[in-house]
């Protein structure tokens, strides 16, 4: 029997469920008369997230003029949809980081998977889609299935690595052939074994078949094509970046996204301001 995402997501060491912190939070946000105070109380009991917390929320990604020292007050400034987004990028990537992975570096991916996420936002915010949905975590979230391949098929995946460097082709296609699917897929897998919202399933499989999205069943979600199109743009300007790319450079990945309608001097100033957050962000998620 061929192999199957799900396969590298429930095999003989299953991948734990979603922190209990995190848990307790989305139950609580779906009870009627929930008060910010048992909010407060449920991410205080873990004083490590707390301190991370709080340094996210203090950092450039938000960019307050004034200091927030606890979380009742991140609850009233941040509000409770984006304060869970925030707990669940810092839940995943302390499960990741404790993943042991000799295949690449853990530093730069976290670094690219937070500059997708921050790119992928401030497009969003400048195409005005009016969504509750979060481009950061999903573009934080991303390459996850890529963390579950290189731990569970290292052998496989060593070597879609130099194929893909020496062939200077992209890893997704080498998966592709040698998988069947590629890490996207994998990370879609994880994600709706976590049981996480269709939306965010949805745009991480996709990310590198975008074209593909408007063949599945997504008539209640129209926007998902658009986001999977930003998602998959802000995924190729980190990779330009990454590799010292000009402006003019990510002027010419924007020729041709038509679509989405993103002006140059736009686009130009959402990579200024994903540059001015960055470390900052990236110290934050990743703060001991």
């Amino acid at each position: 029997m061929q192999l199957q995402p799900i396969d590298l997501v429930r095999g003989e060491i299953e991948l734990p469920t979603l922190s209990n912190i995190y848990l307790q939070f989305t139950q609580k946000l779906d009870q009627p008369g929930a008060k910010a105070d048992d909010f407060a109380e449920i991410i205080s009991a873990d004083p490590a997230l707390t301190a991370k917390l709080l340094k996210i929320v203090n950092s450039a990604y938000y960019s307050f003029s004034a200091t927030i020292t606890d979380v009742g007050h991140a609850i009233t400034i941040v509000g409770l949809t984006e304060l869970r987004e925030i707990v669940l990028a810092i839940c995943v990537v302390d499960y990741f980081e404790g993943l042991p992975n000799k295949l690449i570096s853990m530093e730069e991916f976290w670094e690219h998977s937070i500059y997708t996420g921050l790119m992928a936002r401030e497009m969003q915010r400048s195409l005005s889609i009016e969504t509750s949905d979060s481009m950061f975590t999903v573009g934080l979230l991303h390459d996850l299935g890529s963390l579950v391949f290189y731990n569970r098929l290292p052998e496989i995946a060593r070597s879609v690595l130099e194929i893909s460097e020496r062939q200077e082709r992209s890893r997704f296609e080498v998966e592709r052939e040698e998988l069947g699917f590629d890490h996207a897929a994998i990370g879609a897998a994880l994600i709706e074994h976590w049981g996480l919202p269709e939306f965010l399933i949805q745009v991480i499989k996709f990310h590198h078949s975008p074209d593909q999205i408007k063949d599945q069943a997504i008539e209640n979600h129209p926007e998902h094509s658009k986001q999977v199109l930003i998602l998959n743009m802000a995924d190729k300007i980190s990779r330009l970046v990454e590799k010292g790319g000009s402006g003019a450079d990510i002027l010419e990945v924007n020729r041709n996204y038509q679509a989405l309608g993103l002006k140059n001097e736009t686009l130009l100033a959402c990579k200024e301001r994903v540059d001015e957050q960055l470390q900052s962000v990236l110290s934050a998620v990743q703060a001991v």
